[in-house]
């Protein structure tokens, strides 16, 4: 656990209450999807490791559909520009795909989701 969560230990040792790791590299939309749903439940006031819990739990159940709407969302507030072409993201990660797409959950695998840890003094 150590050797991965370094920055973390760092972190926790240069006086920070909590921090948050990741155990090993994870795809980077995976990791923006899971931090923003960290930062928003932190602003309405949930604690770090239930915000770290659900933000796994929502990055697991999250479908194609509900995640091109986040993107969609995003793209609107910070009146920038984002790919939606998810399918062939996707398929870039060799992500298998179902036949219907409303059931898809790309990242439902614990490889995904499962790297986030939140660790305190």
């Amino acid at each position: 656990l150590h050797a991965h969560a370094g920055l973390v230990d760092a972190l926790l040792e240069a006086g920070c209450r909590t921090a948050v790791g990741c155990l090993w590299p994870v795809d980077d939309l995976a990791t923006a999807l899971f931090f923003e749903h960290v930062y928003g439940l932190l602003a309405h006031g949930t604690g770090l490791a239930a915000a770290v819990r659900a933000s796994k739990l929502s990055l697991r159940a999250a479908t194609v559909e509900d995640i091109a709407a986040t993107l969609t969302e995003n793209e609107v507030s910070a009146g920038g520009s984002i790919d939606l072409e998810l399918p062939a993201k996707f398929d870039r990660l060799g992500l298998a795909q179902p036949a219907s797409a409303e059931d898809w959950r790309p990242y439902e695998e614990l490889y995904y989701w499962g790297a986030f840890i939140s660790m305190c003094r």
